[in-house]
């Protein structure tokens, strides 16, 4: 297994154009551009943006990956908005709350405070009596310090005021002291809808099928100035230009894009029979109408059609025209007053559509466009009936508010799914107590099908002592209720819970360790302090030492061990003391079985002796933040690679805890672990634990320095590993591609040690700022100075360094030169670097590699035959030739015949019988003759004969003892045979 991982992922990356932690290729031209024209939700939605100069904003491409995923998708879409809108990230961190600046590489001194909070309360009116009032302590929707489901997330003053400044206040007209505010009303109109790319040198461009759609926008001026325009032509020559700006940087990381993409709405002149993208006065693409124009009709539905929502439907069109047609289909709820899009640009005539996922009733209609690239034309059909059947469940049966001092008040939500098939509208709530209120949303309030929604409640409890009730949702789907329940307080006091009430280890081989978690729980309203956390019971062991706090409203997690010393069962108890007075003492019962390794399942996971080294030299010096390889036995239940970034430290029920810090994996198998070392990881012996389904082996060691840099290496020939370095063309340097004097080399390296801007561990390395080594390695080439123009790590690399180093401009003498570095006095590897073609290649030469020293066949039946394999490998660079193959006794070669051909790199297979004609042992060698120059090299050959049933068998003694005998003397022993 070659380590490779890192290096391709960062290949594949440069190969597919898309370079992010987590990204999105979308294939097509119109990467983007559709949120304001077209915009379409899919099951993962993605949006993107057109012409949003607000703030003098680039109008870049904005991909939003699941936007109604649980955590952060209301706070995402809001913040791609926002950038949308010309707003920049908050360039400043606060830890330990928020450890990470969006900082997009620029000045900082624009943003007005000192930290990213928003500084001033906010007031959020779209809640239901009581508003909620915005903490001055939450985070700007522009920084990236969310949490949770980001309720910690609102707008600040400042950005407030900049999209209120930058044309997003509403349109009215002047206002007087007597004046009333007029607002203006935009009248829909048909425009020319253009979309297209270009190639970042200019050379080339694409413009996609126009469409017309009647909208209330209002597109922008033509920009001038700018290269990039449009122009539209008639009979009588040009009728007009609309130009546009496009940038070819990536808006957050600053890198170069190879291709960018617009869209924008524009007035086509009248006339214009074609449109031709423009770079100056080069025409990159052109549309031009075709001889017929276009017709579509709608098949199915047809008008006054009844669809149940519990199966899918069919929307089917036909279209005819002198060129191949792209479609639109877009369906309207209220008779056609609004549209929204169900498909975009297809080739299909015909659309698979879940009723579920459309706004029902009796004034449905379905619109198709078809366009051959210039001119379209529409159908339309309706009414259609989508008989739709809504249902109200409610998810949580029972909200527990637990303890709450009086005059205080505790909010927790519940959660209602709307399991049926259509919209449903929640009508009424009400509450069996007073003592129980709704906070949001406001009803009535609609849930979609399928979908669901938190309903936010407040205990507000009058008098000491436990209180019940219930809430009742009324809705068109049905009722729900939910229980509540809650405890008024005339003080504050601890509220604790720990949870599970009991853990079972299962089976744990003698020699391991399994550790297991427990959840400390404190409710509030006063802080939780537990005194001390103890195991009793044989091989139970407590994970924390002395006492902890856990805030109200906080959890804790604490691990207990089980370490068996001798097979059998067990048992324990784990004992919680807290200043909770209703539960002072909380007991958690304990069981496990210690058994033998190998056995109940439990298969123990060893590291080898010395199998803790660094992935690129495979020594066992090791660095912070570094790729690393483990070597052991048992190490995991099969084989599995990391598929996304940031790394899990979990793959196939297999950790790996270094220095007690939990690794991030590349990739792991039985045999062979692949991961990082933590950033965290402090110098000197460490140990490292692999656990298999959370049990733990005997614990390694491993030598952790401040750095160990190495060059990573690729096989050439056989055994001969070359260092893996670029030239910037990406083309690697080999003896057939060698350095060139004084030009720029990219070389992949890890064991840096510590850099600046230091990622989190497991994450891509940042591009803005970059992560650069704080003790740079000096480099030599033959003993020659090598510049060193930047060491770090490689962007949306983990643990992958870089190093671009600038070789001297005169070399010194050889066509194989060894490049060596150093980095603190430490010396790395050092490896041979071809700088001309043909060097660093040895004479070509076989060699002879033999698959076993040594043959045994076992017990063979006199007069019968056992036949073994031998297999004969070249590991050498030219033609392995072998001669001769000879062996003596009952021992014989059964195939091939000589001589043997073996390629550089190949094998064959000697099959060798063994064919007794007495009983005893059996011994022997095969000799194997070629042209490799230590040849003839041999395998030693064993077998036993063993006689035939009925047969007579002569026994001996195998060894004759005689003990001291004098010189001169004669000394005897009875041999019995």
């Amino acid at each position: 297994y070659e380590f490779t991982q890192p290096i391709q992922m960062r290949f594949n990356e440069l190969l597919s154009g898309v370079r992010a932690d987590v990204a999105i290729k979308v294939h097509g031209d119109d990467l983007d551009q559709l949120v304001a024209l077209r915009p379409r939700f899919p099951a993962v939605e993605y949006a993107g943006i057109a012409d949003t100069r607000w703030g003098g904003g680039e109008g870049r491409t904005i991909v939003l990956v699941d936007g109604q995923s649980a955590g952060y998708g209301r706070y995402a879409l809001a913040h791609e908005v926002g950038h949308n809108l010309g707003l920049r990230h908050v360039p400043l961190a606060m830890p330990p709350l928020c450890n990470r600046a969006a900082s997009d590489g620029e000045v900082t001194t624009w943003w007005p405070y000192s930290d990213p909070t928003i500084q001033f309360p906010g007031y959020d009116a779209s809640l239901a009596v009581p508003r909620r009032v915005e903490a001055a302590t939450n985070f700007d929707l522009m920084s990236y310090c969310m949490t949770g489901e980001a309720e910690n997330a609102w707008i600040s003053p400042f950005h407030y005021l900049t999209l209120f400044n930058n044309r997003l206040a509403p349109s009215m007209a002047p206002v007087t002291a007597k004046a009333a505010v007029v607002e203006s009303k935009a009248v829909a109109r048909e425009y020319w809808e253009i979309r297209g790319s270009m190639a970042n040198d200019g050379l080339s461009g694409t413009l996609a099928p126009i469409f017309h759609p009647t909208t209330e926008l209002t597109p922008l001026p033509s920009e001038s100035g700018s290269p990039y325009c449009v122009r539209f032509s008639g009979s009588g020559g040009t009728l007009g230009t609309h130009c546009f700006p496009l940038s070819f940087r990536h808006g957050e990381s600053g890198r170069e894009l190879r291709r960018a993409a617009f869209s924008f709405l524009v007035s086509g002149p009248a006339g214009t029979t074609r449109v031709a993208l423009m770079n100056g006065t080069r025409e990159l693409a052109v549309l031009a109408p075709g001889s017929q124009v276009p017709t579509v009709t709608i098949g199915t539905p047809r008008a006054g059609e009844r669809w149940e929502a519990t199966s899918s439907q069919q929307l089917a069109w036909a279209g005819a025209g002198s060129a191949t047609l792209s479609y639109l289909a877009d369906y309207s709820f209220d008779g056609g007053k609004n549209w929204i899009p169900i498909s975009l640009e297809t080739t299909d005539t015909r659309l698979t559509i879940d009723p579920r996922e459309l706004t029902g009733g009796t004034n449905v209609y379905f619109r198709v466009t078809a366009s051959d690239g210039f001119s379209d034309a529409a159908a339309q059909v309706g009414p259609i009936t989508i008989a739709q059947t809504p249902r109200l469940a409610a998810t949580t049966g029972t909200l527990d508010f637990r303890k709450t001092v009086l005059a205080q008040s505790a909010v927790q939500a519940a959660t209602i799914t709307n399991t049926g098939t259509g919209p449903l509208r929640v009508t009424a709530a009400a509450f069996s107590d007073a003592v129980f209120s709704l906070v949001s949303p406001a009803v009535p309030f609609d849930v979609e099908a399928r979908a669901s929604q938190q309903v936010e409640v407040r205990f507000n409890p009058l008098s000491a002592g436990a209180r019940a009730g219930t809430l009742a949702l009324m809705s068109t789907g049905g009722a729900a209720e939910i229980q509540l329940r809650g405890t008024g307080l005339l003080e504050t006091a601890a509220d604790a819970e720990a949870t599970p009430a009991s853990v079972d280890f299962g089976a744990v081989p003698v020699g391991g360790t399994k550790t297991m978690a427990v959840t400390i729980r404190s409710f509030g309203p006063a802080a939780l302090r537990v005194s001390s956390v103890t195991a009793a019971g044989a091989g139970f062991r407590s994970g924390v030492a002395g006492a902890l706090t856990v805030a109200a409203g906080a959890s804790r997690v604490v691990e207990v061990q089980f370490g068996p010393s001798a097979t059998g069962a067990q048992t324990g108890t784990l004992t919680i003391a807290t200043n909770d007075p209703a539960r002072p003492s909380i007991a958690i019962s304990l069981r496990a079985t210690g058994v033998a390794p190998g056995a109940g399942g439990a298969p123990l996971p060893q590291v080898a002796a010395g199998g803790v080294v660094s992935a690129a030299s495979f020594l066992g010096r090791l660095s912070a933040g570094q790729v690393a390889v483990l070597f052991g036995t048992e190490l995991s239940q099969g084989t599995a690679a990391a598929s996304s970034v940031p790394l899990a430290t979990q793959l196939a029920g297999t950790r790996v805890l270094v220095g007690g810090t939990a690794a991030p994996l590349f990739y792991v198998s039985p045999t062979q672990i692949n991961f990082q070392v933590p950033f965290e990881t402090t110098v000197g012996s460490v140990p490292v634990v692999v656990e298999r389904n959370g049990i733990a082996g005997p614990a390694a060691t491993a030598t952790v320095a401040s750095s160990s840099l190495e060059f990573f290496t690729y096989a050439r020939a056989g055994s001969e590993r070359d260092p893996i370095l670029a030239h910037l063309d990406n083309s690697l340097v080999t003896p057939a591609n060698p350095a060139r004097a004084g030009e720029v080399l990219l070389g992949y390296v890890t064991g840096l040690g510590a850099v600046s801007n230091t990622p989190l561990t497991g994450a891509g390395s940042p591009s803005a700022p970059l992560a650069a080594a704080v003790n740079p390695p000096v480099v030599t080439l033959g003993g020659a100075a090598v510049t060193v123009l930047f060491a770090g790590l490689t962007p949306g690399g983990v643990g992958l360094g870089q190093l671009n180093l600038q070789l001297p401009v005169a070399l010194p003498a050889g066509g194989c030169l060894p490049l060596a570095m150093h980095v603190g006095g430490v010396q790395s590897q050092s490896r041979n670097l071809a700088t001309a073609v043909g060097g660093c290649v040895e004479s070509a030469a076989p060699r002879l590699v033999l698959g076993a020293s040594a043959v045994d066949f076992g017990g063979v039946a006199v007069g019968q035959a056992g036949d073994r394999a031998v297999t004969l490998s070249n590991a050498g660079t030219a033609a392995l030739t072998v001669s001769a193959l000879r062996l003596s006794g009952p021992f014989s070669v059964v195939s091939p015949a000589v001589p043997i051909a073996v390629a550089a790199g190949g094998s064959q297979v000697v099959t060798v019988r063994f064919r007794p004609v007495v009983a005893g042992l059996a011994a022997g060698s095969l000799e194997v003759t070629s042209n490799d120059a230590g040849s003839p090299a041999t395998v030693a050959v064993t077998g036993v004969g063993t006689a035939a049933a009925g047969q007579p068998s002569l026994g001996a003694p195998a060894t004759v003892a005689f003990g001291s005998a004098t010189v001169g003397q004669t000394a005897t022993v009875s041999v019995v045979l």
